[in-house]
């Protein structure tokens, strides 16, 4: 029945409603579209005539990844590059491996270097001591960290990300690393895809507007001055993680900061255990977000809110005015004001950033979120000791 007699419980809820559609487009949307926007205008690099990139020393990290450096090894080596260029694996454990593999390749490679974290070290995080060995041996300005459990695509990722340093001012780039195909497929893929999208998105986003407060161990490049001048990750050398978004929450700054998204500059992450993958990486950077100073995490907690007040105040006015075709045609609008411009959103983000696609299902996983955040958080609680150095099993 049409009726434009509303009760005062029927307006609230629309109102309600209203507003959370109204703030969920105006403020969180743009920080979705962002990203997609900031990717697709950034152009490749085509190297000028002439043109010097500044000596680099690219720093890889070696965990028992002898199989992995197989395939890494020759695409670093085979950059095209103007410029010199060093390649230093750093092997954790000093793995007998990955000492065979590298030591093979440097037969062929005369910028290949080899430098071994020492096998028994306490109370210090390996990653951190590791990449401050690579940071010491490394003889160029400029440093690019990778995984050894990484694949290089391109022979211009190495200038894509930097040739921002030939800009004044520029000591930190911020580039992206897409998952691995094996996390796209299979039991509990999507929602995995989807919440390391958003996971992504937030940070990136960020970053591009000049608040950037978290790279990835993948994908980021820095100059020397900046690492020693901040006495490395000294501050956090009690945590076993924080590399990669604890030290760039600290360094980063307006103007120092930027960000490489063309498609050469990307990095893939490998990995055989998709689950096991996404559950270390998802709790890593829940439990050192805590010791960022950004706010950000909780603005996205805000707009999930926004998404349940959305669908709770759609739902109440439906059943409260149920026989009112008019509050049924405000609820259906408001819906599809909101339901298609996320599904777009998210499905450009998707594409740019090389994540299994999302479409129609963006809204149903952005409800979703908020309870797989609250289960991590749980078990991040159950085992927040081992994410501190003094952390012994025994």
């Amino acid at each position: 029945m049409f009726t434009f007699d509303f009760s005062a419980l029927e307006i609230i809820l629309l109102s309600l409603a209203a507003f959370a559609v109204a703030a969920l487009l105006g403020l969180y949307l743009p920080s979705v579209v962002r990203v997609s926007r900031f990717a697709r205008s950034q152009s490749r690099y085509n190297p000028a005539e002439g043109e010097k990139l500044p000596d680099v020393s690219v720093i890889v990290y070696a965990n028992n990844d002898a199989h992995s450096l197989m395939s890494l090894v020759p695409a670093l080596m085979g950059q095209d590059y103007a410029g010199k260029f060093e390649v230093i694996v750093v092997n954790d454990g000093s793995s007998s491996e990955t000492d065979d593999v590298v030591s093979r390749f440097q037969m062929a490679y005369r910028n290949l270097y080899q430098t071994f974290t020492p096998e028994r070290t306490r109370n210090l995080s390996r990653k951190k001591l590791s990449i401050s060995i690579g940071m010491k041996a490394a003889k160029y300005d400029y440093v690019a960290l990778v995984m050894a459990d990484s694949r290089v695509n391109s022979d211009t990722w190495l200038a894509s990300m930097t040739r921002h340093f030939l800009r004044p001012g520029k000591e930190l780039v911020i580039g992206y690393a897409a998952p691995d195909e094996s996390m796209l497929t299979g039991r509990g893929s999507r929602l995995r895809a989807f919440d390391a999208l958003v996971d992504d998105v937030e940070y990136l986003s960020q970053a591009i507007i000049g608040n950037p407060f978290r790279g990835t161990e993948y994908n980021l490049a820095y100059s020397k001055r900046l690492f020693f001048a901040n006495n490395g990750f000294s501050d956090f050398t009690h945590l076993i993680n924080g590399d990669d978004d604890i030290f760039v929450g600290k360094v980063a700054k307006r103007g120092l900061t930027a960000v490489e998204l063309s498609e050469p500059s990307a990095i893939q992450k490998s990995t055989s255990f998709p689950a096991y993958f996404y559950r270390d990486a998802k709790l890593r950077y829940m439990f050192t977000s805590q010791f960022n100073k950004n706010a950000v995490h909780l603005l996205t907690g805000f707009f999930s809110l926004l998404m349940w007040l959305w669908l709770l105040a759609s739902v109440g006015a439906l059943a409260v005015a149920a026989t009112n075709l008019v509050v049924a045609c405000i609820v259906t609008a408001l819906s599809l004001a909101l339901w298609l411009p996320v599904c777009f959103a998210w499905r450009r983000a998707s594409d740019v950033l090389m994540s299994r696609k999302v479409f129609l299902s963006a809204p149903f996983w952005l409800l979703v979120r908020p309870f797989n955040t609250i289960k991590y958080k749980l078990r991040l609680r159950a085992e927040k000791e081992s994410h501190y150095t003094w952390y012994s099993k025994g």
